[in-house]
């Protein structure tokens, strides 16, 4: 299920004075210089083991729009006092502000259980129970697009579909392709949008959701073509609006893929995989199975929750790929090396470092290489 149910309350729990909570409020209209200054303030003082400091700095964070680093600091705060249902909260509350709806269920239930009494456990319940019930109607509504999906399929083994149902029919396919609980596939979409766009060459709506579908899949000359035919067809489509926007395909489709990827990974990465972490990137290999990176992010999770069988069985099919990414090579290596394998992990360290592309990676690279000799010479 993407996305979060609208009209969720996600407001932040804070647990400050007036003056703090003033301050967190006068953040809006600070200069960015300032704003600047006062979060180095509470990023010091956070260093420094402050608790309430830190939850003030993931505050700031959220007020500002930097949702991934207040998750960060949360998750670091979690670790360090896993019953702390306000920060729980306000994780699920951010994990459904850049939906991940799955996600954020986990962290509810898990202040469920750790709220005893009070107005936090009112609030908590109240939460719980407004997802949950989400989740039940989006469970209604696959099924009935499932079953909408299954009237097309059969209409078209008897032959009585045309250009209009053709439509329909990849636009569902199209968007159940993005639903994490659905087993339509993106290569699936395609094929139909294709066969739509044979029936009806012109047709804007076929060309804006082949060209989307294109881009995500990473069939970047596809995409073009696409975008080429919508031109004509549609000169004024927001979809290539959206492309210019983002300057190329290989731009555009990290934009609509770029954000949902680094949260999945950075959720499988702090501490241990979680199991809707896990899901949701199995979804994601599943829909694009031609994406390394996707894969290779899951491999890392399943390693994270000790699970070094699939684990290495993904590595052995990534690593037999004739090319094989930085992002590979540097997850590849820390695969190899927990099951034992430590020539094989040397020799993806090194592909780590010959493939880096920049500083990042570089320092990335040489990160691993040093937490890997330190841990030769502890051993």
């Amino acid at each position: 299920m993407d996305g979060g149910p609208a009209g969720a309350d996600t407001r932040p729990v804070v647990d400050g004075d007036a003056e703090e909570l003033a301050e967190l409020d006068a953040l809006a209209s600070m200069t960015a210089a300032e704003q600047k200054a006062r979060v180095a303030q509470w990023l010091t003082a956070a260093a420094d083991g402050d608790s309430h400091e830190a939850r003030m700095l993931a505050l700031a964070f959220w007020q500002l729009g930097a949702y991934e680093p207040a998750m960060s600091v949360l998750r670091e705060l979690l670790a360090e006092d896993p019953g702390h249902v306000a920060d729980r909260l306000n994780l699920a509350s951010l994990l459904l502000l850049v939906d991940l709806p799955a996600l954020a269920l986990e962290e509810l239930e898990e202040a469920a259980a750790d709220a005893v009494g009070g107005p936090l456990q009112t609030l908590t319940d109240r939460r719980l129970g407004h997802l949950r019930a989400w989740q039940a109607a989006e469970s209604e509504r696959i099924a009935f697009q499932q079953a909408r999906l299954a009237a097309y399929r059969e209409q078209d083994v008897y032959g009585e579909i045309g250009p209009a149902d053709l439509r329909a029919w990849g636009g569902l396919s199209f968007a159940l392709a993005g639903d994490a609980d659905s087993d339509v596939t993106l290569d699936e979409a395609l094929a139909v949008l294709e066969r739509a766009r044979a029936a009806a060459p012109e047709d804007p709506q076929v060309l804006e959701m082949l060209t989307r579908a294109c881009t995500i899949a990473g069939r970047e000359p596809e995409a073009l073509a696409a975008m080429r035919a919508l031109e004509v067809a549609a000169p004024h489509s927001p979809e290539l609006a959206r492309a210019r926007e983002a300057g190329d395909a290989a731009e555009m489709r990290r934009a609509v893929l770029g954000r949902r990827l680094t949260l999945l990974d950075e959720v499988a990465r702090e501490g241990g995989a979680s199991a809707g972490a896990v899901a949701e990137l199995r979804q994601l290999v599943k829909k694009l199975p031609d994406q390394p990176d996707y894969k290779a992010m899951l491999m890392f999770a399943l390693m994270t929750q000790g699970d070094l069988t699939e684990a290495l069985r993904l590595a052995d099919e990534l690593t037999a790929a004739e090319e094989v990414s930085h992002t590979v090579h540097f997850n590849v290596a820390q695969v190899y090396r927990a099951a034992g394998q430590p020539e094989r992990a040397e020799r993806h360290l090194r592909g780590a470092e010959q493939t880096a592309e920049n500083d990042e990676d570089r320092a990335d690279a040489a990160a691993l290489r040093r937490l890997l000799e330190g841990q030769d010479r502890a051993g």
